[in-house]
């Protein structure tokens, strides 16, 4: 029987480009794209698809993921023929975990140009438009029954720093409706993930301990708790290397994760993997996926996708995507999987990124890989050093490890 599929489909336009931000995005207004022939390109890639790979069409999806950019930039209308074409070619899984990424700017109507890095706090927050709760509904009618909310912080000193183009009072109006849809809908109908931000310019210990006690008073199903990095060629890796931005300093960031740990635990979260909290039963099933080994489909620029052990990723350039498309083929390029050692360090680093760890005996059964043989001098020395701890069956990283987990993962490949 062929497992079921996750399905991610990439929005890549925003309405200002966050300084910080590596996803492949780009301004809604500066894009030379009309969004609307988008969403074409990514029907013609779902039909493309379902005619070049075998067994793809009838295939059971298990979860689909709007991610972008900011897909709450569109009204839920540009959606339904992209929708019905996924219906046409997929069965939609009885209890399909189905979610949107929504920033609470999108929902008021406000603008953003995003043309400066607004780096300190002496201006003045941005007029808060009512926002347009309509649009969300008629989401929910769709059938999308999971939010992902960017909300990163409930200071708006912090948010100005970060470039975003909501404040929190718009959060809370979200955040608000958002919880009254909840509690009206069915048990499960409808749950939301919040995103925060850690080590962001001028944060303190305090501003993020601030930020986790409000978070847990509006008590999302899952919490996305990101510690700032920093990746070359942004706006904010530009200023940190010409000495125009102060982060804080390494011992503030560690003593951040471990607040957020200690905090959200404490409130009944469940610290999953390294950067996820859920309230017992509310994990990201689509982000396990990726974590657990399993099939995706990435469709739209920049995607990736893993089917049938067949890896490939399409451009992150919009114009080379939809010129492919146009021209009837697809934009897709294929890579070469891992082999060797490196194919099973990319299975430990992330079996790892879970709490649970590797189970040693499952590990085995699957691959044929005694781990604590193969990998013998490497988990020793991290044992003595702290940073992982074998117990139960599993290899796990420590609390100690939690905070180095990238060095760690590197010592296996």
């Amino acid at each position: 029987m062929i497992p079921p599929l996750s399905v991610y489909v990439h929005i890549p336009f925003c309405l200002s480009k966050c300084p910080y931000c590596d996803f492949y995005s780009v301004r809604r207004d500066a894009s030379g794209v009309d969004p609307s022939e988008y969403f074409r390109w990514l029907r013609r890639e779902i039909e493309l698809l379902s005619r070049q790979i075998a067994n793809l069409e009838g295939r059971t999806v298990a979860s689909l993921y709007f991610g972008g950019g900011t897909p709450s930039l569109f009204a839920p209308a540009m959606y339904g023929p992209l929708i019905e074409r996924l219906r046409d070619v997929f069965l939609f899984h009885p209890h399909l975990e189905w979610t949107l990424e929504i920033n609470p700017g999108t929902l008021s109507g406000k603008e953003g140009t995003g043309n400066d890095l607004p780096l300190s706090s002496s201006a003045h927050p941005p007029a808060v438009a009512p926002p347009d709760f309509d649009r969300l509904e008629l989401f929910l009618e769709m059938g999308i029954n999971r939010l992902s909310v960017g909300v990163q912080s409930f200071s708006d000193r912090t948010l100005e720093r970060l470039g975003r183009a909501h404040r929190m009072a718009e959060t809370e109006r979200l955040v608000e409706r958002i919880n009254a849809l909840a509690a009206g809908a069915a048990p499960g109908n409808l749950t939301w993930s919040m995103d925060l931000i850690f080590g962001a310019p001028g944060q303190t210990l305090a501003d993020w301990q601030n930020d986790l006690q409000q978070a847990v008073v509006r008590r999302p199903h899952h919490l996305s708790v990101y510690g700032m990095t920093l990746h070359r060629g942004t706006p904010f890796a530009r200023l940190l290397r010409g000495g125009r931005l102060e982060l804080p300093d390494e011992e503030t960031q560690r003593a951040m994760f471990l607040e957020a740990r200690h905090i959200l635990i404490a409130a009944g979260y469940e610290h999953y993997e390294i950067s996820n909290y859920a309230l017992p039963g509310f994990r990201s099933r689509h982000n396990e996926r990726y974590w657990t080994g399993g099939e995706y489909l990435g469709l739209g620029a920049s995607a990736h996708s893993f089917v049938s052990g067949v890896r490939w990723a399409n451009p992150p350039n919009l114009l080379r995507y939809g010129k492919a498309l146009q021209s009837g083929r697809l934009p897709r390029r294929f890579e070469r999987p891992p082999r060797g050692r490196a194919q099973l360090g990319e299975q430990v680093m992330l079996a790892l990124r879970r709490l649970e760890g590797i189970d040693l005996e499952a590990f085995y059964t699957r691959t044929g890989c005694n781990l604590t043989r193969v990998y013998r001098t490497e988990i020793a020395r991290l044992s003595e050093a702290g940073l992982l701890e074998t117990a139960d069956g599993r290899l796990r990283l420590t609390e100690e490890g939690l905070l180095v987990a990238d060095a760690v993962m590197l010592e296996f490949f």
